[in-house]
């Protein structure tokens, strides 16, 4: 209350203790006796008082500084729970990140095209793999073999397309067009892809799709081989300059050789070939033909019972351990919460008994009654915990189906989701008698200590690294040093983290929570008033 108001409620107190409720009957007996037209009778004169605008700004003032300093005495009280809350989940989200791993716990076909499995039993199945046969690939496939048949008879209509240059293919004077039956996608590279493998699905099937034979002149054929379109481009500059220089080199000369002319001749025709690539065309040809095979390896595996129980047991297990996690996290900060204050009442109020044991058994079973008191809340962070982990472990795996996730973007999304979840469900389902406003400031204290503490997880590889590098002395306790230094600047961040949002304040939370604080202390200062007032005016004066 205002120091104002509790000087003014002094006052009234002390007004009223000299009224006295019961007269006595002597005195109206003496007082009756007496001569009325000599002696008067004080009758007490009331004005209404004047408004004091200075002293209610004082009054306001004083109420201003006491709901700073009931909020700072709050932020004291509360910090060592922000400091147990901030380090346990930092050591339980240690030794959780130890299993985290590059590319999250399912085989993707993203990921193990860069060489990254999830899984041992899809890596050894890939190292298992049968050797390449040539002849599955080319004329012991039907698919292969009707294309053939089509582009002979599309060459005798004379429709045939070159479709690395677009042209119509020309025949010569035997009849005969020097077509070649291309994989736009190498056969070689189908069959040694990863994802394919994992897909389990046949990749001479895969190499013989439509969308991967092309027809294309022999010379750029055999000069891309097996390479890829990139490596063929990339190439292809400088083999077309070699081919010039030793064209320059050979009509230098006067008398050539048989050999050396048909050199000359398959030199000025490679030039003529090579040069005549559409590279534009080429690479749209190698991009459909790609994202057909890719789409087939994708549907196969994505729909697979492989990748299904993978994924199911992934996300169940991660749902489960965090789940477990987060409800032990709060068993033991709620353990030491509850350590500290019977270690402070002892020392405030004193042993309960004069055995020790006898003492540590009273205050033990008080802390286990506290812990099964708090019951609630532990399972509500079990069940927010399961749902984290379900969640962040389908995000870790959707995002592998694109890109790899780092060992540290799994830690960042399974801790940075707990948190995200915890501060929504505050925000959507606050405790009673907080406001829409209330409810969304104290949402973006958990959601930043969460965050706070998602850091720390990270900062504490990084300084066991640099403890290690510096002072290799201190190997042996690399890892309980570095953990001790992130513990206690989590702790620190977040104290202070959460006293910078309060003081920002910037959906002005806190200054509805001081209106509110300035109205209730106003309300009761002016009940009490009342109340004395009503008091004073009730006592009855002798007519």
């Amino acid at each position: 209350m205002s120091k104002l108001l509790r000087e003014r409620q002094a006052r009234l107190q002390a007004a009223k203790s000299l009224i006295s409720p019961v007269t006595d009957q002597q005195h109206i007996d003496e007082l009756l006796s007496v001569d009325s037209s000599n002696q008067s009778i004080l009758i007490p004169e009331f004005q209404l008082a004047t408004p004091d605008e200075s002293a209610a700004e004082r009054i306001l003032d004083d109420l201003e500084q006491q709901f700073a300093r009931n909020n700072l005495n709050t932020l004291i009280e509360n910090a060592r729970q922000q400091v147990i809350s901030s380090v346990v989940p930092l050591g339980i989200g240690r030794k959780l990140a130890e299993h985290d791993q590059l590319g999250g716990n399912v085989d993707t076909t993203h990921n193990v095209r860069n060489e990254i499995y999830a899984t041992e039993v899809a890596q050894q199945r890939y190292e298992d793999r049968e050797a390449y046969d040539n002849r599955r690939y080319h004329n012991e496939h039907d698919n292969y073999n009707h294309h053939q048949r089509e582009g002979a008879k599309q060459v005798k209509e004379g429709r045939l397309v070159d479709e690395s240059t677009g042209t119509i293919f020309k025949t010569n004077d035997k009849g005969k067009t020097d077509k070649n039956l291309d994989h736009v996608v190498s056969s070689h590279e189908v069959h040694n892809d990863r994802a394919a493998n994992l897909a389990g699905i046949d990749t001479a099937d895969l190499a013989n799709k439509d969308e991967n034979l092309k027809f294309i002149n022999a010379s750029v054929n055999k000069t891309k081989s097996d390479d890829t379109l990139d490596q063929y481009l990339s190439q292809r500059s400088d083999r077309i300059e070699s081919k010039k220089k030793r064209i320059q080199q050979l009509e230098s000369q006067s008398n050539l050789s048989e050999q050396q002319q048909n050199e000359l001749k398959n030199a000025k025709n490679y030039v003529e070939k090579q040069q005549a690539v559409d590279e534009e065309r080429f690479k749209k040809l190698d991009q459909d033909a790609r994202k057909a095979i890719n789409s087939d390896v994708d549907k196969a595996y994505y729909k697979s019972k492989e990748f299904m129980t993978n994924s199911a047991v992934s996300v169940g297990k991660n749902g489960l351990k965090m789940g477990l996690s987060a409800a032990f996290g709060l068993l033991l900060s709620n353990f030491f919460n509850n350590l500290f204050d019977e270690v402070i009442d002892c020392y405030q109020n004193g042993k309960e008994s004069d055995s020790l044991i006898q003492e540590l058994t009273i205050r033990f079973k008080r802390i286990v009654q506290k812990a099964k008191e708090d019951w609630k809340p532990v399972a509500k962070a079990f069940a927010v915990g399961c749902v984290s982990g379900f969640l962040s472990e389908i995000t870790t795996i959707l995002i592998n189906m694109f890109a790899t996730t780092s060992k540290r973007i799994v830690t960042c999304l399974r801790e940075g989701g707990l948190s995200l979840l915890r501060a929504i469900q505050f925000a959507l389902f606050p405790p009673a008698g907080i406001s829409a406003q209330q409810a969304t400031h104290e949402a973006s204290k958990i959601l930043c200590t969460g965050l706070v503490i998602t850091g720390g997880i990270l900062l504490d590889e990084v300084i066991e690294k640099l403890i290690v590098t510096a002072t290799p002395f201190l190997t042996p306790i690399a890892n309980l040093a570095s953990g001790i230094v992130s513990s206690a600047l989590v702790a620190i961040v977040s104290c202070l983290a959460v006293y910078l949002i309060d003081k920002a304040d910037l959906i002005g939370a806190m200054r509805e929570k001081r209106t509110e604080f300035i109205r209730d202390e106003l309300d009761s200062g002016l009940k009490q008033s009342l109340a004395t007032n009503k008091q004073l005016t009730e006592v009855k004066l002798p007519c």
